[in-house]
């Protein structure tokens, strides 16, 4: 899967039963070495809140995202994590890796969401061939290569993409570890109130409103992620070329990459402004995309 440009997709979130669309994104060439496809996590629809998801009517709506107590309980903490070696070079490898990793994941996070008195389960993982329709959410949105699918709390993606590219496999292992975490933390936003709040508030918002949101709410979760990348570089083994690989990803992807498309995942500026931040704090109080400036969340 050689290419000279790596398709980035920031994902596909569905909240209860909207659907926010991921573009496909292209950065700019990487040096010498790239290889596979970069992408970025999701989330898909769901026609109805999955047990144990908050009401809507039962909460301060502005507060829930604004005030929210997981930017409250300290930072996320290393774990033990031992993501298997074997090459990702098949479906069942992907699947191995991945499910190992946000295994190390719900042990992070899990002590965090508790303290919320939130329900809260981990997410399950599947993997999916084009135009395969076999999720509760339906198929794939298009041109995304992974999602989050709240109706089943699964993170799906697109197998073959993430296959291990044997000219760049370190560049192949960041992408994969971080388009989990990625959608990791929009399973986060779903289990603490994030999303059902963003999209009730957003019933009668202009197109603008929506999409400045839609941009808060993808940061967010990629800046969820990278605080957990960040809290456990060590034990995932995450060597200087690795975290120089991430940095280069992250700094490389933005809505401008997508002349014409609607700019709801943020600049790359914005994209590197609350991924790295978070990658070297650990922090997740440093997400708190919701009450940041307009031009924080260009």
């Amino acid at each position: 899967m050689a290419n000279t440009a790596k398709a980035v997709v920031f994902g596909v979130v569905a909240v209860l039963a909207v659907v926010v669309g991921w573009d496909v994104v292209r950065p700019t060439d990487r040096p010498a070495g790239e290889a596979s496809p970069v992408s970025a996590p999701s989330v898909t629809p769901a026609a109805t809140a999955r047990s144990g998801s908050v009401s809507p009517s039962a909460i301060d709506l502005s507060a829930q995202v604004t005030k929210n107590m997981l930017y409250t309980v300290g930072k996320v903490p290393a774990v033990r994590c031992r993501p298997p070696g074997t090459a990702l070079t098949t479906k069942a490898a992907l699947l191995g890796h991945g499910r190992v990793v946000v295994d190390c994941m719900h042990r992070a996070w899990a002590p965090l969401v508790a303290r919320g008195d939130f329900f809260f389960e981990m997410p399950k993982l599947g993997a999916y061939e084009p135009g395969e329709n076999s999720t509760t959410c339906g198929p794939a949105p298009e041109d995304s290569v992974a999602f989050y699918c709240l109706a089943d709390g699964t993170i799906h993606f697109e197998w073959e993409l993430f296959v291990e590219d044997p000219d760049d496999p370190e560049w192949s292992l960041v992408d994969f570890q971080y388009m989990l975490a990625h959608e990791y933390g929009h399973h986060l936003q779903s289990a603490v109130g994030i999303m059902a709040a963003y999209d009730v508030n957003h019933e009668s918002a202009s197109e603008a409103a929506v999409l400045q949101d839609e941009r808060r709410l993808e940061l967010q979760a990629g800046c969820f992620g990278a605080a957990f990348l960040g809290a456990n570089r060590q034990s995932l083994r995450w060597t200087d070329e690795r975290r120089e690989i991430f940095e280069y990803q992250v700094r490389d992807s933005g809505d401008e990459d997508s002349p014409g498309s609607p700019p709801d995942h943020g600049s790359r500026k914005s994209h590197a402004y609350w991924t790295l931040r978070a990658f070297e704090s650990g922090d997740r109080a440093s997400c708190n995309t919701f009450t940041a400036s307009a031009k924080r969340v260009s």
